[in-house]
């Protein structure tokens, strides 16, 4: 019979994090995608997950102290309530090189091993170093996915044509096609008011002001 002591029950918590860009994310990296492969991962290596510490985020990947399951992560870190951390991939987690160096740092300073689903790295040098080519790689890819964005969208209306989007800009709608503006008898002298207001020195503040005062509403209004 094997004798199983407190302190190695304590050392096989786990906690989960899933992080995704969009509700629209691909399928290869959709959230129920992640949370299977880190499960798998943390039946493989004997960790216990607690339902209460599987967190799943839609947030961007750019920002780190704005995401909200990821300050709960945090905290609860920080109350010894897990002792490892499972995140699928270091470019699921962030796009950015120094966010992945403070994650580490996080867990670190609460005594909680970090870990990859997707990535395997060791606490050396050789392994810090993979671990920050493979941050370096994503960044990269970012930075690039936003440089062809740009250059598409100024390709677009190089070429006279509108760019993407849901709704027409303030004071115009769309013509039958929706391929060009045309000016919105409802909204345009709306936009028209503005700009006169603010050439005669109106405050963006005082703009707001009468514009809440007369019920005008905002072009996308807020979610109730």
């Amino acid at each position: 019979m094997v004798n199983i002591t407190s302190s190695e029950i304590m050392s096989n918590r786990a906690a989960i994090y899933v992080r995704v860009s969009s509700d629209k994310q691909a399928d290869n990296y959709s959230p129920t995608t992640q949370l299977r492969a880190m499960r798998e991962y943390a039946d493989a290596h004997g960790y216990t997950v607690a339902q209460e510490h599987v967190y799943r985020e839609v947030h961007t990947a750019t920002e780190l102290y704005e995401r909200p399951e990821l300050k709960r992560v945090r905290e609860a870190m920080q109350q010894d309530k897990f002792d490892i951390l499972i995140c699928f991939d270091p470019d699921r987690f962030s796009r950015s090189q120094v966010h992945t160096v403070m994650l580490q740092h996080f867990c670190e300073q609460a005594g909680v091993e970090l870990k990859f689903a997707m990535f395997d790295f060791e606490k050396n040098a050789t392994g810090q170093f993979m671990l920050s080519a493979r941050a370096f790689a994503a960044e990269l890819e970012l930075e690039k996915l936003k440089e062809r964005t740009m250059r598409g969208k100024r390709a677009r209306v190089e070429a006279g044509k509108l760019l993407p989007g849901c709704r027409p800009l303030y004071g115009y709608r769309f013509i039958a096609n929706r391929t060009a503006y045309e000016l919105d008898p409802l909204t345009a002298p709306i936009v028209r008011r503005i700009f006169t207001e603010a050439v005669a020195g109106q405050t963006m503040r005082g703009i707001a002001a009468w514009l809440t005062a007369e019920g005008l509403p905002t072009p996308k209004p807020k979610p109730r």
